[in-house]
C-alpha cells in the first residue's frame, strides 16, 4: 500500500524538475498575460537616469521653454514631420561653477501603438552623450533597450541625420521603435542647439549699427601752377 506524505500548509511536493517548471508556468500564466503589450516595462528610473548625466555637476535645474510658431515649424521642417503638437519643453540643466555640464529632455515618442519615454543628454557643445530608455510599453521590439543600439547616438549633433539606415544601425524586428527614438533624439539635440546654444534674438532687439566707410584717400593732385610731370 502506497503511503502519502502529509504536507504542511504552504509546501508544495511536485516530485521532479518538470512538474516544477510545469507549476511555475501555470502560476505565471494565472498571474496574467507575460507579454501584454499594456505592460509597462521600467527599465530606468527618471532619478537614477539625471544622476548618471549629471553626477558630476553642483547642481541640476530644470527650466521651461516654449516654441513659438515659427520655431514650430522651423522644427518640423528640420525633422521632416508634418505635425508638432507639444510646445513645451522641460530641460535639465546641469551647472558647475555657474557653467552648464549639459543638458537632458524626457521625451515621449510613439512607437507602434504606445509612447517610448527615453532620456537624451547632450553635452555643453550640443553633442550627444546618453541616450536611456525610461519606459518600453510595447510587447516587441525591446531591444532599442540595448546599449548596443543606444550607444550609436554618442556624438550626434544637430547637423548628423539621426536616421536608420543613414547612420544609425536598424533593430531587426524594431523599425518602428528604432525610428522613433531617431526621431525624439534628433528632436532633442535641435531643442538643446536653438534654446541654449544658438537661441533667438529676443523682439525688439536693435541691430548693429554698421561703421561707416573710411573715407578713400585721396591721389596726389598737383599744386596750382605747377606742371604735369
Amino acid at each position: 500500500m502506497m503511503r502519502h506524505a502529509t504536507l504542511r500548509p504552504g509546501f508544495v511536493c511536485l516530485g521532479g524538475k518538470s512538474r516544477l517548471a510545469f507549476a511555475l508556468g501555470f502560476i505565471l500564466m494565472a498571474s496574467g498575460p507575460v507579454g501584454s503589450w499594456a505592460q509597462d516595462k521600467t527599465i530606468s528610473s527618471r532619478k537614477d537616469a539625471l544622476k548618471v548625466m549629471f553626477g558630476a555637476s553642483e547642481r541640476v535645474r530644470m527650466v521651461k521653454r516654449e516654441l513659438d510658431d515659427k520655431s514650430r515649424a522651423k522644427l518640423r521642417g528640420a525633422l521632416g514631420i508634418s505635425s508638432l503638437k507639444k510646445k513645451r519643453y522641460e530641460f535639465y540643466i546641469g551647472e558647475t561653477d555657474g557653467k552648464p555640464d549639459g543638458y537632458a529632455l524626457i521625451l515621449d515618442e510613439k512607437g507602434k501603438f504606445l509612447p517610448i519615454t527615453f532620456l537624451v543628454g547632450v553635452d555643453p557643445g550640443g553633442k550627444v552623450k546618453m541616450v536611456e530608455i525610461l519606459k518600453y510599453r510595447e510587447p516587441i521590439g525591446g531591444e532599442v533597450r540595448h546599449p548596443r543600439f543606444t550607444r550609436q547616438f554618442k556624438g550626434k549633433d544637430a547637423s548628423d541625420p539621426i536616421k536608420i539606415r543613414k547612420d544609425i544601425k536598424n533593430i531587426s524586428g524594431a523599425t518602428i521603435s528604432s525610428s522613433a527614438v531617431c526621431l525624439g533624439v534628433k528632436k532633442a539635440v535641435l531643442l538643446v542647439q536653438g534654446f541654449f546654444l544658438d537661441p533667438p534674438k529676443p523682439k525688439g532687439t536693435p541691430k548693429a549699427t554698421p561703421s561707416p566707410p573710411k573715407p578713400k584717400a585721396k591721389a596726389d593732385q598737383p599744386k596750382p601752377g605747377t606742371k604735369n610731370q
